[in-house]
């Protein structure tokens, strides 16, 4: 009866380890798991902060778009105006050389009279080339304004290209960061299921483990009945074996070392 129990108390006893030994396993994942979320939990964070860093810097960028937008349709627009008026101008100016070399052209054609005895008068200033103001000067601003004009039309062209393609960039970035923070959230699901599956078995091994361990006691308790004082050497025979042989192996070694300094 004394074997059989104490065979009895060495399995319970064995499969208390081995609980133990799971139930380390089982807390060790439920840490491991915690630190992965952990590590998804940042990723979520610095990926939100992106998203607001480039929305912000987007904003920036568009509010600059549209004011310098505003700044260059003025300038079309007073540029505008300046040619309308030049252009007209040129139209009096032309209309008015018109009139003036018709006028003075009939003129010249009066006769001249002439007294007898005296020298004839000067000829008439001939209109071949009549005023025209400053009609060349005119035409060069008109040309240099009208290269101005282009210019920031073609400035407003390229800006606006710009803003397309920075919207667009945008776009993609932040759908690329918001898929980044879906898949982090994903894992954290996983990993959360997994910490609560590793949980659950951590407690379950405890409750087990503690049956076991009442099971041992009540073994113990008949062992006692049967041998008193003896269980502890019968359950722990063999770890007390392994332990004096690991001492007598030292004193062995120890022993020689001491001969070999004293033939020395």
């Amino acid at each position: 009866e004394r074997a059989r129990l104490t065979r009895a108390a060495k399995l319970t006893s064995q499969a208390i380890d081995d609980f133990t030994d799971e139930i380390v396993r089982a807390k060790e994942k439920v840490k491991e798991v915690i630190a992965q979320i952990s590590e998804q939990d940042d990723i979520i964070v610095k990926a939100q902060a992106s998203i607001k860093d480039i929305t912000r810097q987007r904003e920036d960028e568009n509010a600059n778009y549209k004011k310098q937008k505003v700044d260059d349709l003025k300038a079309v627009e007073l540029v505008g105006q300046a040619l309308t008026i030049l252009k007209d101008s040129q139209k009096k100016l032309a209309g008015v050389s018109l009139l003036y070399v018709h006028k003075h052209g009939q003129q010249a054609k009066q006769p001249v009279e002439v007294v007898a005895g005296e020298a004839p008068p000067p000829p008439p200033a001939t209109w071949d080339s009549p005023y025209s103001g400053a009609e060349g000067e005119t035409t060069g601003i008109v040309a240099v304004l009208e290269l101005i004009e282009a210019d920031i039309h073609k400035d407003i062209k390229t800006a606006d290209k710009e803003e397309e393609d920075a919207v667009a960039a945008f776009k993609v970035e932040k759908e690329d960061l918001k898929k980044t923070v879906e898949a982090a959230k994903e894992a954290i699901n996983e990993y959360t299921k997994i910490k609560s599956s590793a949980e659950k078995e951590a407690v379950d091994k405890e409750t087990e483990r503690g049956a076991k361990k009442s099971e041992l006691d009540s073994t113990m308790a008949e062992i006692r009945a049967v041998t008193p004082g003896c269980e502890f050497l019968l359950v722990n025979f063999e770890a007390r074996l392994h332990k004096r042989t690991i001492e007598m192996d030292g004193l062995k070694k120890a022993k020689l070392i001491l001969e070999s300094a004293t033939l020395q």
